[in-house]
């Protein structure tokens, strides 16, 4: 057969929280169990379970016959309608024909770099970057991401400046991403970081993508101001603003996501961008639709709100404890989380080596590690993760997967903290003793 694969620009295509997970199961085939998956944000992997009265409620969906053929393009107008509604109650003024559902967001986000992009337009994104965003933006656009800096000595809260030298040098930009509470860093944005960033794309003359997925997540005497609120108080400009089902009810495998388009009739050419996401959409017919039919029976039912508090509960209470642990690390700084089920920790410069290691009694596990670590360019972050994986039978996501400074992402997901304790007691001796490995060989 003919080449058929552009490999530089399938290379573009990265999403090491999910690769890691092929590593482990072939760790797993040469006989060494992983037994804490703290890589991937999935409330029900790690033991959540919706209420009865949800369940229900897509019961009742399931049981109506029209539910079971295709939505509408757009999405189901009771659903597009409910969200209106809900901003509406805000102050935030959104009708539902501006409003278009996705098959879970990730959908949405390759439909909608896919389309910015036969433009020749691009997007500049946080660092630490979520991958679905930054490796979609750039494999469209065959070219590496744009990225303007966000660093834990800052709270991990976006640096304007360097956001404003990177438009500057780069034309191309149309939209600034911004995502909140953040994944991978688990910080909300304040409302002058936000103002800030409105009055960039105003002063430059671009548009907002707002990823608020987690924005209902958020922890106890935390606020986070909606881009569409901030954006309200001043001249309008394009956004678009996402959200989804699957982390706040939690819901990851009805794969149900919307994207918010604000201000389509003041930018002709906004407007033409929203068109060809719709018939992109219209080729692939519609999203799921029983998610959209329970969406309002849902986020509707006066029960949700004292659900979803006792959730968030849950995970607060694991996020502290992760947080403090890690900090007594030497060579670790963690921030505090605020919001969503993430942690990210850095490693402090100059302690991670290479060479540095674990040892690993299992011995084709050790063969295969050590044939992935021989690649020099191997980030040495990502070094210490798959040394943990085979050593300790621990999986996490390096934040050089993230696009960010050497560390770690995990999850705070767990719904029983002695398993928590379980499990960060040995992430802590681990990196200890990894830290130390370098020492002894000197």
């Amino acid at each position: 057969m003919k080449t058929i694969i552009n490999r530089a620009r399938a290379a573009l295509l990265k999403y090491d929280i999910r690769a890691l997970a092929v590593i482990a199961d072939k760790l797993k085939t040469l006989g060494r169990d992983i037994w804490a998956w703290e890589n991937i944000g999935d409330p029900i992997k790690q033991g959540h379970q919706a209420p009865d009265w949800i369940k229900q409620a897509l019961i009742n969906v399931v049981k109506k016959n029209s539910n079971w053929g295709y939505s509408p393009t757009e999405g189901l107008d009771e659903a597009r309608e409910f969200i209106a509604a809900t901003e509406r109650q805000q102050g935030i003024r959104l009708a539902k024909q501006d409003i278009v559902f996705t098959s879970g967001l990730g959908h949405g986000i390759n439909t909608l770099y896919q389309s910015l992009l036969n433009g020749g337009g691009r997007a500049i994104h946080p660092s630490p970057a979520y991958p679905a965003h930054s490796s979609s933006e750039s494999f469209f656009a065959g070219a590496a991401p744009i990225f303007y800096a966000c660093r834990a000595t800052n709270n991990w809260q976006p640096n304007l400046n360097d956001l404003e030298e990177k438009i500057k040098k780069h034309p191309e930009i149309r939209f600034i991403l911004t995502i909140f509470p953040n994944n991978p860093t688990s910080v909300c944005y304040s409302d002058e970081i936000l103002k800030g960033i409105a009055a960039l794309a105003r002063r430059y003359d671009l548009g907002v993508i707002s990823d608020e997925t987690y924005i209902r997540l958020l922890y106890k005497n935390q606020t986070q101001t909606g881009l569409a609120k901030i954006m309200s108080a001043g001249q309008p400009f394009p956004l678009i603003v996402m959200k989804s089902t699957s982390k706040d009810i939690p819901w990851p495998g009805g794969r149900s996501g919307w994207l918010e388009f604000y201000n389509l009739g003041q930018d002709k050419n906004f407007a033409e961008l929203e068109e060809t996401i719709k018939q992109n959409l219209r080729v692939q017919v519609g999203s799921t639709t029983m998610v959209q039919a329970a969406l309002p029976a849902i986020y509707g039912d006066p029960r949700y709100q004292t659900y979803l508090a006792g959730f968030i509960a849950k995970l607060e209470k694991q996020s502290r404890y992760i947080s403090a642990l890690l900090n007594t690390v030497k060579g670790i700084y963690c921030v505090p989380g605020q919001g969503a089920f993430y942690l990210a920790a850095v490693f402090k410069d100059g302690v991670l080596r290479p060479g540095q290691s674990l040892p690993i009694t299992n011995a084709k596990a050790k063969e295969y590690i050590e044939s992935l670590t021989a690649d020099p360019n191997l980030p040495l972050d990502k070094r210490f993760a798959f040394y943990l994986m085979a050593a300790k039978g621990i999986i996490l996501t390096p934040l050089s997967s993230f696009e960010g400074p050497p560390g770690f992402r995990v999850t705070t997901l767990k719904t029983d903290l002695k398993e928590t304790k379980k499990v960060y007691a040995e992430i802590k001796s681990a990196i200890e003793q990894y830290l130390a490995s370098s020492i002894h060989k000197i």
